[in-house]
Formats: structure tokens, C-alpha cells, sequence
């Protein structure tokens, strides 16, 4: 006033101290800002991303377990909308292939089927001008046609023969194979040779150009069918059950290898006596190793203890005969023991009774 001037002072050291307190503040402010939206932001991600992958992975995991029905349903975003539309539309391209592909292996196992009973005689009795023997054979083709098959044949006046085998192939292939075996053999039975020898040869030419290492068990024989002899081969087949007397037990002879598998092998011939009465009953694996519910196999001693008649012996049916009869009471045994689980293999039967 009057040319005075009004001078405040403040000191430097305490206006520096305030601005310091002052940055404090706000940098203390800024970082919990910056905290609360660094957990919004991993909450909002948390949510969006990783949960939605914990939904899609548990998704998948069922895909991949093998439930095809299950569908992925994470749409909170465009990303996981077109991620659940591609893995949806994935999973439905894979159920129409397998569709597709279920689609071809059934007819190729009605084709199998077809070609398997195509070729298997079918008429009974095969030669009823002869009394000396009653015969019967049947083959119950599993889902998965093993290629079990069966044959007999007048050789000539005197001599029936006859043969039981089962193809290790399944499906196509194994069909195939069946009628190969059994054209081969039975042109070598047409020739005259003796069992040993058709054997023996069968396998050599079986055996050549074989590439998928298929191989066929077999069991033949010749039966004179006055004397009851007969003259039997085996290539690793199961034993055949003789019935004699209402009393049921294996026919054990040396069995040779298997045909189709080696080359230059020779099978030996043993001799089986039949007496008026016997029944010589034949069967694949099929028969012993069907399974039931609680995973328990048929059998050899089940077999022979239903084979063991005593006095009992089957009644045969209107125009049949005791063969048939014991064919028919091994099928319905076998069924009642598997119950309702899938048949799993050929069942193939073939039974003869000297008369």
C-alpha cells in the first residue's frame, strides 16, 4: 500500500514435502486402480475363455470316450460359437462315416453268410438208398462268419466219408477261403486218394499263394460202412464224441498240424472201430467255447455229460432220425446255456450213427 508490497513466504522444504505426499498418494491410488482392473479383466478372461475351455474339454473328453451323442453347447462368444458349431459338425461327419462303414461290413457279412451256406449240402438223408448209417450235419453261421464248414461223400459203394473244418478268417476273406478248402478237398476225395493223402495234399495247395496266413482245422474220415471201420485224419481239430452204449467219450487221435500253414507236412491215418449202434458226433469250437452272461465257456465235460444218454437217447422227430435228434439237443442245450448273449462263433455240428 502506498508503493508497500505484501511478500508471504513458504518454505521450499515443506511445498516439496506436500508434492511428494501428494505422488505418494496418487501412485498408491493408480496401483490399486490398476489392481481392481487387472481382476476384473482376469475375472472377465477367467469367464470367458477358461471356463468355456473347461466346458468344451469336458465335452471332447465324452467325444472321445466314445459318446458321439454329446454336444458342445459354449456359446458366449463368437469364438467358442464357431469352435462348438466345427466340433459338432465333426463329430456328426464321424457318425455318418461309421454309419456308413457299419453299413458295408454288414452286407459284407450277409455276403459272407450267403457264400458259407451257399456251398454246404443241405439235404437230409444225403443217401437214403443207404441203411447202414443214419447222417446229419448243420452249421449256424455266427454275426462274424468264421467259415465253418462240412462235407460227406459216397467215395464209393462201401465207403462214406466225411469232414468237419473251421477257417481261422473272418468275413470275406474267410468265406473265400472255406471254398477253397473245401472245393480242394473234396476234388481229392473225388480222385480216390485215401484221407492221409488228401490231407497231404490239400495243405500244399492250400498253402500256396496263401498270403493272409490263413489255416483251416479238419477232421475226416472214411467208414466202411459194413464193418463200421473207419480211417480218420486229423489236422489240429477238436476230438470228435463217441457214443456207444448211452456213454459219451473223446476220440483222441495224434493230431497233425493244421493245413494251409507249412508246406511239405504228411498227416498220419489211425483206424476207428464203430459197432452197430455207435454215434460219432462231430463239432467245431463253436460248441465248447460259446460263452454265457457271466463269461463261463460251454465246455468239453458239458458236452460229454449231455452226450451221455444212458438209456435216454434223443426221439427223433417225424421223418428224422436219431442223427439229427442228438444234433438238434446239443443246439438247444447250447442255447439255453449262452442265453441272450451274441452268438460269437459258427456252430457246426455233424453227427453219424452206424446202424
Amino acid at each position: 500500500v502506498g508503493g508497500a508490497y505484501i511478500v508471504g513466504v513458504y518454505p521450499v522444504r515443506e511445498t516439496v514435502e506436500d508434492l511428494n505426499t501428494m505422488m505418494k498418494s496418487t501412485a498408491v491410488l493408480e496401483v490399486i486402480a490398476f489392481a481392481v482392473m487387472f481382476a476384473a479383466l482376469i475375472n472377465l478372461l477367467k469367464r470367458l475363455i477358461v471356463d468355456n475351455m473347461i466346458k468344451v474339454n469336458g465335452s471332447l473328453t465324452q467325444i472321445t470316450e466314445g459318446n458321439l451323442n454329446e454336444r458342445v453347447e459354449v456359446r458366449d462368444t463368437y469364438e467358442f460359437n464357431e469352435l462348438s458349431d466345427d466340433i459338432n459338425a465333426t463329430v456328426d461327419r464321424l457318425k455318418e462315416y461309421i454309419a456308413e462303414a457299419s453299413a458295408r461290413i454288414d452286407t459284407d457279412l450277409e455276403i459272407a453268410k450267403t457264400i458259407q451256406t451257399s456251398v454246404l449240402p443241405n439235404i437230409f438223408p444225403p443217401f437214403p438208398e443207404y441203411k447202414e448209417f443214419e447222417l446229419f450235419a448243420s452249421m449256424h453261421a455266427a454275426r462274424e462268419v468264421g467259415g465253418d464248414f462240412y462235407d460227406y461223400y459216397m467215395t464209393d459203394n462201401d465207403t462214406l466219408g466225411f469232414l468237419i473244418a473251421d477257417v481261422s478268417g473272418k468275413s470275406i476273406p474267410g468265406a473265400m477261403f472255406m471254398m477253397r478248402g473245401k472245393a480242394v478237398i473234396r476234388d481229392l476225395v473225388e480222385r480216390g486218394l485215401p484221407p492221409a493223402e488228401v490231407f497231404g495234399c490239400a495243405n500244399e495247395k492250400l498253402h500256396a499263394g496263401n498270403d493272409s496266413c490263413l489255416f483251416i482245422t479238419a477232421w475226416m474220415g472214411y467208414l466202411d460202412i459194413h464193418t463200421g471201420e473207419v480211417h480218420a485224419v486229423n489236422a489240429g481239430h477238436n476230438p470228435p464224441v463217441l457214443i456207444r452204449d448211452g456213454k459219451a467219450e473223446f476220440v483222441n487221435l495224434p493230431a497233425g498240424i493244421v493245413l494251409a500253414v507249412m508246406d511239405g507236412m504228411t498227416y498220419m491215418e489211425h483206424t476207428v472201430q464203430l459197432q452197430k449202434g455207435d454215434i460219432l458226433f462231430l463239432y467245431t469250437d463253436g460248441v465248447t467255447e460259446a460263452i454265457n452272461a457271466r463269461e463261463e465257456q460251454y465246455g468239453e465235460d458239458r458236452l460229454l455229460e449231455l452226450l451221455s444218454f444212458g438209456d435216454d437217447y434223443p426221439t427223433p422227430k417225424e421223418n428224422s432220425c436219431v442223427a439229427t435228434a442228438v444234433c438238434e439237443t446239443v443246439k438247444e442245450d447250447l442255447d439255453r446255456f449262452v442265453g441272450d448273449v451274441e452268438q460269437f462263433d459258427d456252430i457246426t455240428m455233424l453227427a453219424i450213427k452206424f446202424v
